[in-house]
């Protein structure tokens, strides 16, 4: 999967993100971001690699 294939299939969330209640909000959080780092200029966030891999899949977007 390419970055901005991932993109895209991302930036289609929020029309799903707005009908999930808060606890399921928080469940695909928790699987997608590894990390948040706050700094004074910056914020970074670490994604788990494979809980974004695995949410792909169970939307039918084929993944390497």
């Amino acid at each position: 999967m390419t970055a901005p294939k991932l993109r895209a299939v991302l930036k289609n969330i929020h029309g799903i993100w707005s009908v999930m209640c808060h606890y399921e909000q928080c469940r695909l959080l928790q699987n997608i971001i590894s990390r948040i780092l706050i700094f004074d200029d910056r914020l970074e966030i670490e994604p788990k690699v494979d809980g974004i891999k695995a949410l792909l899949k169970d939307v039918g977007v084929e993944v390497k």
